[in-house]
């Protein structure tokens, strides 16, 4: 065992150097999910993983970015400062990690109102319709009820079911609709769920893509670059923002199976531990 010569005196050092080390080894985890393969690669995994709607959602942010002039026609460039372009990166990384974000509320939204539609079907007695009744099948027996009467509920429960739908914006096959009814509050909630390893891992790509485009350092340094190449740049760094909030959801996962199971395991060998077996 390694003798301190502080005699415990700096513990709150160690903790936080301790603290410090285990975020960086998460920030380097995080980034070599989006560093670890090529740039082209990483887009073509998000082509095939994602759903249209979000890759409709990347397409509408990039085109309110950059505009609508088809590149092949037209050659245009973008003129602004380093510091201009540096913000415009970290907004696009953050716009695909809250994309993400947005995603994972709108299955949660689905997953809870969906299924009440289907029970509401599956419940419901096998009928049939004869003349002018509607005729249910039930355990004790047929009830009749006039056609008319039967229509009506069915009306009453569909229009029931689309304003649930409408008023939570799952009706909505655009992810954009969806983002566009959470309120504000909701929003900037969603945007402060990244963790600080999130936070410094987008700090970082950024230093590394001003580096690797030899931007200049200067904040106020004019850069002039090509429309087209920087719309690939911003559509890889949203693709990146996307999948950092992917791997920190599966970090956090990790780390509460992981401790459950040392609680299982320090729990089990609390009981075991006064047991004496004895040949």
């Amino acid at each position: 065992e390694v003798q301190r010569s502080d005699k415990g005196t700096r513990d709150a050092e160690f903790m936080v150097e301790s603290t410090t080390t285990a975020r960086r080894r998460a920030e380097d985890e995080l980034l070599e999910i989006v560093q670890g393969v090529k740039a082209s690669e990483l887009v073509m995994r998000f082509s095939r993983r994602s759903p249209p709607e979000v890759q409709e959602a990347f397409k509408y942010t990039l085109v309110n970015l950059l505009g609508s002039l088809p590149p092949s026609l037209y050659s245009t460039s973008v003129r602004t400062v380093a510091a201009n372009l540096v913000t415009l990166m970290q907004s696009c990384l953050m716009t695909g990690y809250l994309l993400r974000n947005a995603q994972y509320r709108l299955s949660i939204a689905r997953s809870v109102l969906l299924p009440a539609a289907e029970e509401r079907k599956v419940g419901r007695r096998a009928v049939r319709v004869v003349g002018d009744r509607a005729v249910f099948e039930g355990e004790e027996g047929e009830v009749e009820v006039p056609l008319e009467d039967y229509v009506r509920e069915l009306e009453e429960e569909v229009e029931e079911l689309r304003r649930g739908m409408e008023g939570s914006g799952v009706g909505k096959v655009e992810l954009t609709e969806f983002v566009s009814r959470i309120g504000r509050k909701e929003m900037e909630q969603m945007t402060k769920d990244a963790g600080p390893e999130v936070m410094d891992a987008m700090k970082r790509l950024v230093f590394a893509v001003m580096h690797s485009q030899q931007f200049p350092r200067d904040p106020k340094a004019v850069v002039e670059t090509d429309a087209k190449e920087l719309g690939q740049l911003l559509m890889w760094l949203m693709v990146s923002g996307y999948f950092l909030r992917e791997g920190e959801v599966t970090m956090t996962l990790n780390k509460v199976i992981k401790a459950g199971a040392d609680g299982a395991a320090e729990e089990e060998g609390k009981q075991g531990g006064g047991v004496n077996i004895s040949a």
